[in-house]
């Protein structure tokens, strides 16, 4: 999973982008030179980032002197303050419209120490209980489903029974999926991150 080569490229992390952006309190629009943005105000205190951005891209094709200022990917101060603070929010489960399945985010890292290799981590999802038998989804693949989905409106109200119960099956279904999936590592170990619902399971 980790080796292969992901099917989709730059434009794939708009809807994550945007997401975070309102999570942030922030609208993005779009124009004819592309995206605008005034960067959130609890990010104004870091030095690399401009009070707004205006004409962003998820496009490689961008002329060279143009990248540095207008390509939005890895590397980016905005992307990269994007990335921070979803991976620093304690969300462990989340409520999902548009998802056909649930399902379960996990990275895989070797329990083996000191190997020496350059790949410490891989990141997969499973899907379950209705998806039985499908191989783990690669992380790309995850996030091409995900850009089809819309976050809950119902944050707030706790699990219901049926939600606990696809959250264990998840978990079950991750531990048996593990012997199968081909990684560098010499004992995986997997580790949840975070747990996807469709919106609506009585």
């Amino acid at each position: 999973i980790g080796g292969s080569i992901p099917r989709i490229d730059l434009p794939a992390l708009e809807p994550f982008f945007r997401n975070v952006m309102v999570l942030m309190g922030r609208r993005v629009t779009r124009g004819e030179e592309g995206l605008s943005v005034a960067t959130p105000e609890d990010w104004k205190r870091s030095l690399d980032l401009q009070p707004r951005y205006d004409g962003l891209v998820f496009d490689r094709n961008l002329p060279g002197n143009e990248r540095m200022n207008r390509l939005l990917g890895v590397g980016h101060a905005l992307l990269d303050h994007a990335l921070a603070e979803a991976a620093g929010r304690p969300v462990l489960i989340g409520r999902v419209r548009n998802l056909a399945q649930p399902m379960l985010l996990a990275a895989v890292e070797d329990e083996v120490t000191g190997t020496g290799g350059t790949v410490h981590r891989v990141v997969l999802a499973v899907e379950g209980p209705g998806a039985d038998g499908r191989p783990p989804l690669a992380d790309w693949q995850a996030l091409d489903r995900l850009n089809a989905c819309l976050a809950g409106e119902d944050q707030a109200t706790p699990l219901t029974h049926a939600e606990r119960a696809e959250t264990q099956a998840l978990l079950d279904i991750l531990r048996e999926a593990l012997p199968s999936v081909a990684t560098p590592f010499r004992r995986p170990r997997a580790v949840p991150l975070l747990c996807l619902l469709p919106e609506g399971t009585a």
